[in-house]
């Protein structure tokens, strides 16, 4: 057995001290980790594919809007919509723009967040069934953010949206135009 002395006595308490700060360290830092991935768990890992998603959304969007221009006859100084429409479509270049800056963080979707419980099955249903909700979705977004920065979207926009339309004598569908944007990317 160790006689107990100073120098002893000094070093166990040395050790426990450097141990327990040490321990502190590392838990600090497994927490801050640990958040780290939390608060990013739902999002995608690719921040290339999201700023590719957004980018065909708004290319879609801006197709439409195109759409929704050319069936208007005349102008008109006292009609609103001429107007609109051109905030519309300007704000939707400028989110483009922005998306297409490799150093610009893109912004979330409401699809971020809830595509688990979107892409996988439920209640006796496949993926596969819900792909018509999923779509639903999208479109909803695209909506929704022109409307949470108050842009007024009249019906005429809204159906080419959710509806589709046609030019020059194709079917366009607003689905099908992001999809074919995504590739593109």
């Amino acid at each position: 057995m160790e006689p107990i002395t100073a120098a002893w006595m000094m070093g166990t308490l040395l050790s426990g001290w450097v141990g327990n700060r040490g321990d502190f360290y590392l838990c600090k830092g497994f927490n801050k980790i640990h958040k780290r991935i939390s608060e990013n768990a739902n999002e995608p890992a690719n921040n290339h594919i999201r700023r590719a998603i957004r980018k065909s959304y708004l290319k879609a969007a801006l197709l439409a809007v195109d759409h929704v221009q050319e069936q208007r006859t005349r102008f008109s100084l006292t009609n609103r919509n001429w107007y609109n429409l051109n905030e519309i479509k300007n704000y939707i270049k400028d989110q483009i723009e922005n998306t297409s800056q490799a150093d610009q963080y893109v912004r979330t979707s409401i699809l971020d967040g809830a595509y688990r419980d979107i892409l996988f099955p439920k209640e006796n249903t496949t993926a596969g069934e819900r792909r018509p909700e999923l779509i639903q979705k999208l479109k909803d977004s695209i909506i929704n953010e022109l409307e949470t920065n108050r842009l007024r979207i009249e019906s005429a926009l809204r159906n080419c949206i959710y509806d589709g339309w046609e030019a020059s004598g194709k079917e366009m569908d607003f689905y099908k135009l992001i999809c074919a944007f995504f590739t593109q990317e």
